[in-house]
């Protein structure tokens, strides 16, 4: 049956006490038997898909998100399809007069794509797991006219949860930070990357990682309180795509990154206070620590004087300023901005005074620019993913170049990781990932344990490349 999806999901009518019992009661059948997904029918929702995800995690909020994206997860592949692809191996060779055999199977499953407009409903506890149900519905008539009147005011209804196991007021917030997620999902879409291996029926890897895009304008609580063992926040909320004057959340996305920050390999003393200035009035970290840092910033000032031959008395001084910003964890350019020295010339008989507004008058040229490009980067970082550099030093095995590629690929952040060259016992990974970057190398060493890297450690070095040896 094809499913006409809304492009904004209201819950509204879902909020009759039939409606409610109805709901409730499919989805209790739907634990009982184990079933993640189920059509659903009704007078309010018209066809709807309810979803069911688990998640267990001995913190109970982060098991409550792991339910909601498996669930997420469910859903789009219901509607969009899962690939599936399986390997299998039968080999036998001979020790000596013994004969041996060995078997492997693996299947891998993958789930790619973007959904719109699904909308959490309930979360509980079910046979000691952590579950979420999400649902997606058909426009019906119905609520095709309560939107008819909300074009002035687009209100999207949405919840939050969260366990209560340290107290109602840390639940109360973390539920309404989940509420607020939820509700950038419904409107901007959340674009799923999920992949499932496993290897010789036992061993299970699944990752699983979610995108979303959008900033939510204004907010009210319209109902909140306890159900079950968790607390559950619902709010009408204003989402837009950007905020007035098209400015982007870029403080929540550099929260998101880890707040990079950015350190100042500049010889200029007078340049160096003038590009510190600019970073700090723009809210970007700087620091002075250049191993803590994630972006190296390089400048250089070209100055040229210049005689006034009606003037005997006077010098002119034209500047040009060049910023390079460098990304450690990539040994990338990210940026470069040049100002136009035609428009910078001073005139004066103090050389103090020369540089002083000279200079000024670069640095105004290209402080848009630098900003802008700082603040683009940042925003297709988060929306794509970063290029990280992963090394591995000192290994014996090609078993150990494969065993750590596919224990950075297990990771739930991981977008993509490829395997470079391997000269004299030193291979690089280019990885995609979509967190934070000065996380990824405890993330990996936390991972190794559950892979055939016995020994492995971090090897410090201040090149920006996480790098690992045995």
């Amino acid at each position: 049956m094809k499913i006409k999806l809304a492009g904004l999901f209201v819950i509204g009518y879902l909020l009759s006490t039939s409606v409610l019992a109805s709901l409730d009661s499919q989805i209790n059948t739907m634990l009982r038997n184990g079933q993640g997904v189920a059509m659903y029918k009704s007078s309010a929702t018209g066809v709807a898909v309810i979803s069911i995800g688990q998640g267990q995690h001995q913190r109970g909020n982060v098991a409550i998100d792991i339910a909601k994206q498996e669930a997420t997860k469910n859903l789009l592949a219901f509607l969009k399809g899962e690939r599936i692809s399986a390997t299998e191996q039968a080999m036998t060779s001979y020790r000596g007069d013994e004969v041996v055999e060995s078997y492997y199977s693996k299947m891998r499953t993958d789930v790619n794509g973007a959904i719109k407009s699904a909308y959490m409903y309930k979360s509980g506890q079910y046979d000691g797991y952590q579950y979420a149900a999400v649902i997606i519905s058909e426009r019906s008539k119905d609520i095709s006219q309560a939107f008819a009147g909300r074009k002035s005011n687009p209100m999207i209804t949405a919840r939050g949860f969260a366990s209560m196991r340290h107290g109602t007021g840390k639940a109360r917030t973390l539920a309404l930070e989940q509420a607020l997620r939820n509700a950038v999902e419904q409107y901007g879409g959340v674009s799923i990357a999920s992949k499932t291996t496993i290897e010789n029926a036992g061993r299970y890897r699944s990752k699983l990682s979610a995108v979303a895009k959008g900033v939510v304008k204004r907010y009210t609580i319209s109902q909140e309180g306890k159900q079950g063992k968790d607390y559950m926040v619902e709010i009408a909320a204003e989402v837009v795509e950007e905020l007035e004057g098209g400015a982007q959340s870029i403080d929540a996305i550099k929260e998101n990154l880890g707040r990079p920050s950015f350190y100042l390999a500049i010889q200029d003393p007078r340049l160096e206070g003038m590009i510190k200035k600019i970073l700090i009035d723009s809210d970007f970290e700087v620091t002075a620590v250049e191993r803590m840092a994630k972006y190296k910033v390089v400048a250089k000032v070209d100055k040229l004087e210049m005689p006034m031959p009606a003037m005997p008395d006077m010098m002119g001084l034209r500047t040009t300023i060049t910023v390079n910003v460098k990304d450690k964890h990539n040994c990338q350019d990210i940026l470069m901005v040049e100002n136009d020295p035609s428009e910078t010339i001073e005139v004066s008989a103090s050389k103090s005074l020369r540089e002083s507004r000279s200079y000024g008058y670069a640095v105004d040229l290209i402080k848009t620019d630098f900003t802008k490009a700082i603040n683009k980067h940042f925003t297709k970082s988060f929306q794509e993913g970063q290029k990280v550099l992963v090394a591995l030093a000192q290994f014996d095995r090609m078993r150990d170049v494969d065993e750590l590629k596919e224990c950075i690929d297990s990771l739930p952040l991981t977008k993509s990781v490829s395997v470079g060259n391997i000269e004299n016992r030193y291979v690089v990974y280019e990885v995609i990932y979509l967190g934070n970057p000065n996380d990824l190398q405890m993330d990996i060493m936390k991972k190794s344990r559950e892979f055939r890297l016995r020994g492995l450690r971090a090897k410090s070095n201040n090149t920006g490349i996480i790098t690992f040896k045995f």
